[in-house]
């Protein structure tokens, strides 16, 4: 099965709000039922953001950034077995929201999320490779402060109507 990923290039002219409807009502994956042939599974959008959706919620309850690894490489981490593994936010977060009593109850409950991906192309080119990373980094940033995650949100700025690509950069800089 491939992974349920959109493309970027599909958002940018959207609204807020739409955006926020298609990561919403996409093709989901459950967390626990990854493989690595899933992960890997998209060599042309290796990163971007990812956003994990819980059967209880209807918020998002993580959005996440994988922009100097991939996909593969980083959400795997987010599953690691040791508390002390700095790249598990979302494992530690459960157990600092209350959602769940210890750590690994946090990771048992991670893996049972689903996943949604937003792939941005691979280029190799070094000035493209830059503001890819700058790219994804705001747009990370921007779904947080609109959809409010539950473990990740931000004080918000945006009433829904702004089109995502006047809030991600067009220039390495």
């Amino acid at each position: 099965m491939s992974l349920p990923l959109i493309r970027v290039d599909e958002l940018l002219p959207l609204s807020l709000l739409r955006v926020q409807e298609i990561i919403l009502t996409a093709r989901r994956q459950n967390v626990g039922a990854l493989t690595l042939r899933d992960l890997a599974s998209q060599p042309d959008f290796p990163n971007g953001v990812y956003v994990f959706l819980h059967a209880h919620s209807p918020r998002p309850f993580y959005i996440g950034r994988s922009s100097g690894r991939s996909f593969i490489g980083r959400l795997p981490s987010h599953f690691e077995p040791y508390v002390e593994f700095w790249m598990n936010g979302l494992s530690k977060g459960m157990q600092s929201a209350g959602v769940v009593n210890s750590y690994q109850e946090g990771v048992n409950e991670a893996l049972a999320c689903d996943l949604v991906l937003i792939g941005f192309r691979y280029t190799a080119v070094k000035e493209d490779l830059l503001l890819r990373k700058q790219r994804i980094n705001a747009l990370e940033i921007v779904l947080q402060k609109f959809m409010q995650p539950i473990l990740t949100s931000r004080k918000s700025a945006y009433s829904g109507t702004e089109v995502l690509s006047t809030l991600l950069p067009t220039n390495a800089g």
